[in-house]
């Protein structure tokens, strides 16, 4: 039998074939655990008799605390192995979704969010340590090119799927699905996931190093850039996904079921900037992709000032365009900046990890929440924000290629 080595640890080559698979499908169903219930949002109003941003609060419940929880995950992985810990995570996230299953009122309803988020977090982030753990350089740019990808196939397919389900039986099912998903992954994981951090790489430093190190990481200016030019653009994306089922059902009277497919057409063209973005890396090098990124979010202003400042600015039409030039160059920056934001350390990495990864959620859950508190039912606000946010980004991601092109300068000189 052929066996490799990753991190000085011996590992079967047929299972360094089988644990990424498994582990993206442990990732498809963290993303899925965020929007397979956003085409029943306006129903689980009526349902649990309670307001629309109490119901939006429970959407955004799962990033911002599974980034806070990421945050003890990297530094649990980095302490202890990454083996043990995202079967632990599994079983969390199994729990939650158990729970939300079976909820007949709000209050349950939000605790098995929590409860699922708080097991999402360690499904998330130890997927792209473990991943950094088995590839390096190249191939390791391309694994993160196609963990980023995973969010526009099932941002596409949960909603979708979820409306099915929905139509066909009842919102609960959507949540019975989670759980059995992350079982039949704990069981594999169980048998196939060998540890992947050697001895040597552990960190032996206590719980009190956290805080330290973290500091450390806020504080290195080149990080922070790079954090901040990945998750941005993807708060910008996300004020819309949130707010588009009220727009749709309510404002502009969709069914649920033609919501979802309505959904492809921009999660589409994220996907196909995503996978153009992965093929022609190689050939077109991280900080020329980032330019691209760049030219697509400049189009994407434009376009949003166009649906606020026209007459027929608000036809679903110009929306969605709008939002397609957003979502096509979103691989380009957000997965780029994400490289050079993990690669900026070789140690703690985990740690690393989730602080991004605490940034991008709480980022999210904070301008998604302030959008909804001034939603009125038209487009105004949410265009509104993505705009402010949008100007924001160009000059984050301008200083980022900056950085980066200073970085690359330094390292060639003799």
């Amino acid at each position: 039998m052929n066996h490799q080595k990753v991190n000085d640890q011996v590992v079967s080559s047929w299972r360094l074939k089988l644990v990424p698979p498994l582990l993206f499908i442990c990732l498809a169903l963290k993303i899925a655990s965020m929007d397979i219930y956003i085409p029943c949002m306006p129903y689980l109003t009526r349902f649990f008799q309670t307001q629309e941003w109490v119901i939006q609060l429970s959407l955004m419940v799962s990033p911002l605390l599974s980034s806070l929880t990421a945050l003890f995950y990297g530094r649990w992985t980095d302490m202890h192995g990454r083996r043990r810990i995202m079967l632990i995570s599994l079983m969390i996230f199994s729990v939650g979704s158990l729970i939300c299953a079976l909820s007949s009122g709000i209050y349950l309803f939000l605790i098995g969010r929590i409860v699922q988020a708080a097991g999402s977090g360690g499904m998330s982030v130890i997927t792209l340590v473990i991943l950094s753990d088995m590839f390096h350089g190249i191939k390791y740019a391309r694994y993160i090119a196609m963990y980023h990808t995973m969010f526009p196939i099932t941002f596409a397919i949960a909603p979708v799927l979820g409306a099915q389900l929905f139509e066909r039986f009842n919102w609960q099912i959507n949540f019975w699905l989670l759980m059995v998903g992350s079982l039949i992954v704990f069981i594999s994981l169980y048998w196939i996931l060998e540890e992947t951090l050697s001895s040597s790489h552990k960190q032996e430093n206590d719980w009190s190093a956290l805080w330290d190190k973290s500091l450390l990481l806020v504080t290195d200016s080149y990080f922070m850039t790079m954090t901040l030019g990945h998750c941005v653009p993807i708060v910008i994306a996300c004020i819309y996904s949130a707010n588009s089922s009220f727009l749709f059902i309510d404002h502009f009277q969709c069914t649920p079921i033609t919501f979802s497919y309505l959904q492809l057409i921009p999660v589409g063209a994220n996907f196909l900037g995503a996978i153009l973005y992965r093929q022609f890396l190689p050939r077109l090098g991280l900080e020329r992709s980032l330019q691209i990124g760049l030219i697509t979010l400049c189009l994407f202003i434009s376009s949003a000032l166009f649906c606020l400042f026209s007459s027929k600015g608000e036809l679903p039409l110009y929306i969605l365009s709008a939002i397609c030039l957003l979502n096509f160059g979103l691989p380009f920056s957000n997965s780029t900046c994400a490289t050079w934001a993990y690669e900026s350390t070789t140690t703690d990495r985990g740690l690393a990890i989730a602080w991004v990864a605490l940034v991008r959620n709480g980022l999210i859950s904070s301008f998604v929440m302030l959008t909804a508190a001034f939603y009125n039912g038209t487009i105004t606000p949410i265009f509104s924000t993505m705009i402010v946010l949008g100007l924001i980004v160009l000059v984050i991601l301008r200083k980022g290629l900056m950085h980066q092109s200073y970085k690359t300068h330094h390292c060639k000189e003799p």
